[in-house]
């Protein structure tokens, strides 16, 4: 009698080789996500008890930050982690610096010497890059390239994902993968995969014509604050962080996120204003949630 093995061996080994040749594509890239996982859990473990319990401060460049008193609100038990030209702002010392974008780097004038001296002075360096991308430095306009980031060591962590904006939202990713439509979404997930307390996000506006220091964000000039196409990405991309929050709830995590004086993040997050905000913006106090409601140990009220 024939055997099984004998009767489907050669059946069996051609139709593998048939599954591997037409899904090497989906096997490659799981070979990726595999590498991007272990190099982001290496830098998450990494600064974790730094984070670990405290309060978190992500702080964009969106004018509603004018309206923010860092010293009113901090303390030793909050860092801070800031994006792209906040690199350069005197109202606080950061913790962290995050950027994921080469096009941002290079106009704001954040060099490889500017970075180092940051880090020497104590600020720590993460840079989010696509681990397929290895682009040389002239060529590079969006992804960061690997000699700029040779320029930088042993001062640099970088943060690692193989996925386009497309996948984000067809896949949902709850993991340690993410494509960074904003530099926002790299200190933020970083702070809930290392068990923060509470987030908050400062100066994420997600619209408007000016940054906060008043230099021009847009290429024309309108009185809307109406968000661009590429603002609704980065929002919706926010909107993706809960899944991955919720998901974190399950494994025992049980960060809170929080919008400070939202503008077209209204209703994302828990949506928290300072006074500064709310006067200056001609907004009734009653109705809304406060910021100093939350800090009532480190604020004098």
């Amino acid at each position: 009698m024939v055997t099984f093995k004998e009767k489907y061996k050669s059946d069996f080994y051609t139709k593998s080789s048939l599954i591997i040749q037409n899904n090497s594509t989906i096997l490659e890239g799981l070979k990726n996500d595999i590498e991007v996982y272990l190099k982001n859990l290496s830098f998450i473990n990494k600064y974790a008890d730094d984070v670990y319990g405290k309060d978190v401060f992500i702080i964009g460049s969106g004018p509603s930050i004018n309206s923010f008193d860092f010293q009113k609100y901090n303390s030793d038990n909050v860092i801070k982690m800031g994006v792209n030209g906040q690199i350069f702002n005197e109202k606080f010392k950061l913790d962290y610096f995050f950027a994921s974008d080469y096009v941002n780097l290079k106009k704001k004038e954040i060099t490889a010497d500017v970075l180092n001296k940051k880090a020497h002075e104590g600020v720590r360096i993460c840079l989010g890059r696509n681990i397929n991308r290895t682009l040389p430095i002239k060529k590079s306009k969006y992804y960061i390239a690997d000699e700029f980031i040779a320029e930088l060591e042993p001062n640099v962590n970088v943060f690692y994902y193989t996925n386009d904006y497309k996948e984000v939202i067809n896949r949902s990713y709850t993991k340690l993968l993410y494509a960074f439509f904003t530099a926002g979404h790299l200190p933020l997930l970083f702070s809930l995969y290392c068990g923060a307390k509470r987030i908050f996000l400062i100066g994420f506006d997600q619209g408007g014509n000016f940054y906060a220091d008043g230099s021009l964000r847009t290429k024309s000039v309108n009185d809307q604050f109406s968000p661009t196409n590429s603002d609704l990405k980065v929002i919706h991309g926010f909107k993706n962080v809960i899944k991955i929050s919720d998901f974190l709830k399950h494994l025992g995590y049980s960060s809170s996120i929080y919008s400070v004086n939202p503008v077209n993040m209204k209703g994302v997050f828990s949506d928290v204003y300072t006074e500064a905000y709310l006067h200056d913006n001609s907004i009734p106090l009653s109705g809304v949630n406060l910021l100093s409601g939350l800090f009532n140990d480190n604020v004098d009220n």
